[in-house]
């Protein structure tokens, strides 16, 4: 009975092991489209559309980029447009573009998927005490479009941006912050 009890276990902990293991935190970003532009961005309207959970990770990255692009004294205004197309469409004939250089928008290409997993451990104490551990996963894949503002918004960059794990901790947030900071500067779009 020991030793069937002891197999449990560590097939136990191996199985919450490898769920573990696939909880990583992963950002791939992967530009589609950067043409030149011949004006300077000083300002930018930051859009998104999506369900609540991709809401709140669009909401920290519009956070984190507001402030990298405020230090460079580009003035920034974020709206949500909402949870579909059809509603963003109607949102954004109500907004006023006037004033921005540039119009930078997040679009969820696909749905989101949004797991809570549970691993138990014990602490080697006698009586045995198991503790559990709950891990939030996050997987979204997204299209960042960027387009000069006006009355016919053109498109001039566009980059496929995926993220993977967990969202509690802002993961993605600094990683695709900086790594659009970083491609904006090469292509001359901020300085």
């Amino acid at each position: 009975m020991k030793i069937t009890f002891f197999l449990v276990l560590i097939l136990m902990s191996s199985s919450i092991k490898s769920q573990v293991i696939l909880i990583k935190n992963h950002v791939y970003v992967e530009e589609k489209q950067a043409d030149s532009i011949n004006i300077k961005l000083d300002s930018i309207l930051i859009l998104s559309v999506g369900p609540s959970t991709t809401r709140i990770v669009l909401n920290d990255l519009n956070d984190y980029l507001s402030k990298k692009l405020s230090k460079k004294k580009i003035f920034t205004s974020y709206a949500y447009l909402g949870r579909n197309i059809t509603d963003a469409k109607k949102e954004f004939k109500l907004l006023n573009t006037d004033g921005y250089k540039a119009i930078l928008l997040f679009l969820p290409k696909d749905s989101a998927f949004f797991e809570v997993t549970h691993s138990y451990s014990n602490r080697d104490r006698e009586p045995v005490v198991w503790t559990r551990t709950e891990n939030l996963y996050y997987e979204q894949a997204f299209d960042f479009r960027f387009y000069k503002a006006g009355q016919n918004p053109e498109k001039f960059w566009n980059a496929l941006v995926e993220i993977d794990g967990d969202p509690s901790d802002n993961f993605a947030t600094k990683k695709i912050g900086n790594k659009l900071i970083s491609l904006f500067t090469k292509h001359k779009y901020i300085q």
